[in-house]
């Protein structure tokens, strides 16, 4: 409004002067009355200009307004369609700036939270696919175990008691590697005061599992005896996705090595083994299998180091957390 009345003066005043000094220059000097009617007619010309001015001024103004609201309503469609990958930019200091910036911070924590859902899922979907694959090594192993007893015409009493002992802990294994399946919270940490003692366990079984087709050499004497809180049933998933890679891609003429040694606080398995070269291509569930050694040295704030050529293969696992006796 000031704006106007400022422009309506500088109209009606320009105006004036200009009438005036046409008519000073024409030498015309009007009658009261016409000078009188002259000069309504000028404030009205003026009014009406001013008006008009003050319109035009207005509606720039408003169409930035309703611009920026249009681009704010967008943004809107766009949450509720559940497009959250957008920003309204944040013009000016007024209530239509803060709608923006408030618009603007939900969408940010929506694409957060989409985010770690899909994360959530995304690791879910990978620990049930690393379980079921290490639930099919003890299967295996039974099921194995099973047809070579079947083939069998006669066994000894030490054989059955021996077959039984196997598809008992087998058993023990899936039933342990289910019930994880179904609560993902559960660990069994047990401190271990003799720790040689139990990778001699794993080590022996490791050994007894693929002495039938591979010539083991297994190698104990670097590793000290130890105390550690550690769950028995993570280490026995190690061994089998090992004994397991062996199996389907270890050369059946070439020795298989497994050497366990302690450092000062860890502990470290190496295997290593010539490939097959009858072996299938490497599939899905050998990345699992890897995989799953990975979250399990994790677990003990350890790495596994993996170097493989077209004929061998090696691989290192780091466990730490150990005291040395």
């Amino acid at each position: 409004m000031i704006c106007s009345a400022v422009f309506y003066l500088f109209l009606y005043g320009g105006a004036a002067s200009i009438a005036q000094n046409y008519l000073h220059y024409r030498g015309w000097v009007p009658a009261r009355e016409w000078l009188s009617a002259g000069r309504l007619w000028l404030k009205s010309l003026c009014a009406m200009g001013a008006v008009l001015f003050f319109l035009w001024i207005f509606f720039i103004l408003l169409s930035k307004k309703v611009s920026y609201l249009l681009t704010i309503i967008k943004g809107i469609e766009k949450m509720d369609a559940r497009e959250m990958d957008f920003s309204i930019p944040e013009e000016g200091n007024d209530e239509l700036a803060e709608l923006a910036a408030c618009i603007n911070r939900l969408a940010c924590s929506q694409r957060e939270l989409r985010f770690r859902e899909q994360s959530l899922r995304d690791e879910r979907e990978r620990f049930i696919r690393s379980m079921s694959h290490d639930i099919r090594n003890p299967l295996a192993a039974i099921l194995a175990r099973s047809e070579y007893m079947r083939e069998r015409e006669t066994w000894s009493e030490e054989e059955i008691r021996a077959y039984i002992d196997s598809v008992c802990s087998r058993a023990g294994q899936i039933r342990e590697l289910t019930d994880r399946l179904l609560n993902t919270n559960v660990r069994k940490l047990t401190h271990i005061e003799n720790g040689r003692f139990l990778m001699e366990q794993m080590a022996s079984e490791w050994e007894a599992s693929l002495e039938e087709h591979f010539l083991c050499q297994l190698s104990l004497d670097a590793c000290r005896n130890f105390e550690w809180t550690v769950d028995p049933g993570e280490l026995q998933r190690i061994f089998d996705n090992l004994m397991t890679n062996i199996e389907r891609y270890g050369n059946e003429n070439c020795p298989v090595s497994l050497e366990i040694k302690t450092g000062a606080d860890s502990l470290c398995i190496t295997q290593e083994n010539v490939i097959s070269k009858n072996a299938v291509p490497e599939t899905e569930s050998r990345g699992l299998g890897i995989a799953a050694i990975r979250q399990i040295a994790e677990l003990y704030q350890g790495s596994i180091t993996i170097n493989r050529t077209p004929e061998l293969f090696h691989i290192e696992i780091v466990l730490k957390g150990l005291v040395i006796l």
